[in-house]
């Protein structure tokens, strides 16, 4: 029997500006991340905008496939990254059996739906229909969800959203670890 206890993050480092224009794709550029496949797909949606954020082994590749609806962002800094996320529309996330991901969480943590793989850690931190979409990992998929995607379905799940990604925030991991470590008294931060 095995205690589970989710690597963190810091929701009060997020903050949410709008429901944008742009879908939002962050992640290392290596193959078993698929961001090829969301590249794949927005290039077959030219009137739909991508920003993507990442560098990695398949960065040549993934810039020789840009087109004009879609921006590559080597490297940027963190304040850089939290305005897109504050910003955008959607964040789309989609590795492969991914054990978990910080990314589904920086989302919701902004107020953004997730659109994640219906498999791995995704499936421990959206919420589908509710905090995000799970889906099947392949162009069409892709497709379909951002042209059904209900923006004011989006806006009404901003809380929902900023609510989940609580559930794993440095605070309740922290009480987490103190019950788990049988610490009684909390001596501060």
């Amino acid at each position: 029997q095995s205690i589970v206890i989710h690597p963190p993050i810091s929701v009060a480092n997020y903050k949410f500006n709008e429901i944008g224009d742009f879908y939002l794709c962050i992640s290392r550029l290596r193959p078993e991340k698929r961001v090829d496949i969301v590249v794949d797909a927005f290039r077959n949606m030219p009137e739909e905008r991508l920003i993507i954020v990442g560098d990695g082994a398949l960065a040549e590749k993934i810039e020789s496939k840009i087109s004009p609806n879609i921006k590559l962002y080597k490297n940027i800094n963190e304040s850089m990254l939290i305005d897109l996320l504050s910003k955008c529309r959607a964040v789309i996330y989609v590795p492969l059996n991914e054990d978990f991901g910080l990314v589904p969480l920086e989302s919701m943590a902004s107020g953004k739906m997730c659109i994640s793989a219906n498999e791995g850690g995704c499936l421990e931190t959206v919420v589908d229909g509710m905090t995000g979409y799970l889906i099947r990992v392949n162009e069409n998929s892709i497709i379909d969800c951002v042209k059904n995607f209900d923006i004011k379905k989006a806006e009404k799940s901003k809380n929902l959203c900023i609510e989940r990604a609580k559930i794993f925030d440095f605070k309740n991991t922290r009480k987490q670890w103190l019950k788990v470590l049988n610490v009684k008294e909390d001596l501060g931060d």
